[in-house]
């Protein structure tokens, strides 16, 4: 598996280039360079989830099994920071409108594209001649279970959206600076909620415990110029910084089996890091940005390979073959799911374009 690094890491850094001494990447946080840093863990997350099917033991897989141990859910952070400062963004600018469109549009559009993929994970299934319960696949349709795809970070987005609907609906009333804060505030406080209603129901810690990043986004987002302002003054104070996040990085990760606060605040230590490293360093890949454009669709269909190809026996003593098969299925059959989601949203919005069309007709 190390080899398997190796090459993503060379991608990685032939593609970065960091900004002169005393200068700042001011679009770290633009589409095209927060896709290439997403594209960089969703590449990992291709590896982590390959190496879960097949034991790797080997003398080259030792050093990669150490990072995955290290990074553990925290790959994921930066899709959770970046949602999160995306939606707060486009809530500054559209206020309640977009508030709206998160229950009627963002919310339902993940839920139909997510059970799309599950009808295609359980005709797999009855391929392999694995039967599934009728519970199991309607608790999967919502995201609670799962039948062979990956489906914790689906249910956490899907609660997350109606919990930023909740706590943004006073904006409907008011949408003056203090109010947002307001909301934000109640936003934070159901996120805990979430996570603590979690625990109670015994749910497996990766299921929540990268969901406080999601919030996090939202504050940066609130506070981005201020901390902008402080980091960017110069080089020492940028570097200061860096230094006392790393120091509070190795605290917290020497803590963090010890409750859901202290890796709470390991996760927020990593994302902060990430985010000073971009300030500095961007990365012009666009395989990276490729990867980091199509997450979606890249998180839902690969197990589906993976799934099929460890029902083979050819690939038991042939992991490595089973990892760049499964790697290369993948990405066609994630772009094969696009169209196919495509089409089928075009589909819907067919019957409503001529409703809206024959009530003009009528009001007319």
């Amino acid at each position: 598996m190390i080899f398997f690094v190796l090459t993503t890491a060379m991608i990685v850094f032939s593609s970065a280039r960091a900004a002169k001494p005393g200068e700042f990447r001011q679009d770290y946080l633009s589409r095209e360079n927060t896709a290439a840093v997403k594209g960089i863990f969703v590449i990992l997350i291709l590896f982590s989830h390959g190496v879960s099917y097949y034991p790797f033991k080997g003398t080259y897989d030792v050093p990669y099994i150490v990072l995955r141990d290290h990074l553990y859910q925290i790959v994921v952070a930066m899709f959770l920071f970046y949602s999160g400062y995306g939606m707060m963004e486009q809530i500054s600018r559209r206020r309640w409108s977009y508030v709206r469109s998160v229950l009627l549009r963002r919310f339902p559009r993940l839920l139909l594209d997510f059970d799309a993929a599950v009808c295609l994970y359980l005709a797999a299934n009855w391929a392999l001649g694995k039967h599934i319960t009728l519970r199991r696949f309607l608790l999967s349709l919502v995201a609670w279970d799962a039948i062979g795809n990956s489906n914790w970070y689906i249910f956490a987005m899907l609660c997350l959206y109606l919990l930023c609907f909740l706590a943004f609906v006073p904006l409907r009333f008011s949408a003056g600076k203090g109010t947002r804060y307001l909301c934000l505030i109640f936003l934070t406080a159901l996120t805990l909620a979430f996570v603590y209603a979690q625990i109670l129901f015994r749910r497996p810690r990766y299921t929540y415990d990268t969901v406080f990043l999601f919030v996090l986004g939202f504050w940066y987002s609130c506070f981005r110029e201020r901390i902008e302002k402080f980091l960017m003054k110069n080089d020492i104070v940028y570097l200061l910084a860096g230094a006392v996040l790393t120091g509070a990085y190795i605290w917290f990760y020497a803590r963090r089996s010890k409750g859901i606060e202290q890796f709470t605040a390991w996760a927020c230590c990593f994302t902060a890091l990430t985010v000073l490293l971009t300030m500095k360093v961007t990365f012009r890949s666009e395989l990276l940005r490729w990867f980091g454009t199509h997450v979606f669709s890249i998180y839902v269909i690969q197990r589906l390979p993976m799934m099929v190809f460890h029902a083979m026996p050819f690939f038991e003593k042939r992991p490595y073959s089973f990892m760049i098969l499964s790697i290369a299925a993948t990405l066609p059959l994630a772009l094969l799911l696009e169209l196919l989601l495509d089409r089928l949203h075009s589909l819907i919005r067919r019957p409503r374009e001529a409703e809206g069309e024959l009530a003009e007709k009528q009001g007319g």
